[in-house]
């Protein structure tokens, strides 16, 4: 995955068109929500072949590169193409109908497997974000980079503690009590993530939330 997210930053290297408005338009917001998703979703797909047994269904997807490439178009372009939001869409509620499945699968009992890959799920799509807005934050001088990095700082010590549980459940150790109580957490919280998200998308895409750009111009 560090290669991938370097990729990601890469894509801002020609900043000559790089702008608040591009940033605080609706159609470049679900551009970034399609890639981080996609990055969330390929999170699942990657734990469900290591782990089979923990999956009842087949996760269909093939990537998060396609969002990736539109993003960077968008960025080379200054401004988003109306398939390029249309297809951000359908991608982004299509990662949603497969993290939501995987959800409602594992809502019934509590099993620590479902915890981590909810949280890592969950991470993961924070740190794609955030790392997006870092960016923009940093080529256009805004003085609310560090509040952003304190975001991300968050959001990496959680996938660092994640990762240090998966260690201990791969060697067949058993989770202590804290890890437990950390990981039922993201397996409550994350479910109603993703519904609330997907509820928050839909009336967006519907025209029945208005958008609200992230910074005044």
């Amino acid at each position: 995955m560090q290669n991938i997210y370097q990729n990601l930053m890469n894509i801002f290297e020609p900043e000559s068109k790089v702008s608040l408005h591009l940033f605080n338009s609706e159609d470049f917001f679900w551009i970034a929500t399609a890639a981080s998703l996609g990055f969330a979703v390929e999170e699942l797909a990657n734990f469900a072949k290591r782990n089979p047994h923990c999956v009842q269904q087949e996760i269909e997807f093939t990537g998060s590169e396609e969002a990736l490439l539109r993003l960077k178009k968008s960025i080379k372009r200054g401004s988003v193409e109306k398939e390029s939001k249309v297809h951000a869409q359908k991608e982004s509620f299509k990662c949603l109908e497969i993290l939501g499945s995987y959800s409602q699968e594992n809502e019934k009992e509590f099993l620590p497997a479902a915890g981590w890959v909810l949280g890592k799920t969950f991470a993961t799509y924070w740190l794609i974000f955030k790392l997006i807005e870092l960016e923009w934050q940093e080529i256009l001088h805004f003085e609310k980079v560090r509040e952003t990095y304190l975001m991300l700082d968050t959001v990496i010590m959680d996938l660092q503690d994640l990762d240090f549980i998966e260690q201990n459940m791969c060697s067949g150790g058993e989770l202590d009590e804290d890890s437990l109580i950390y990981l039922e957490s993201h397996w409550q919280r994350v479910r109603h993530f993703w519904r609330k998200l997907e509820k928050d998308l839909a009336f967006l895409a519907y025209g029945w939330l208005d958008y609200t750009a992230p910074y005044k111009l």
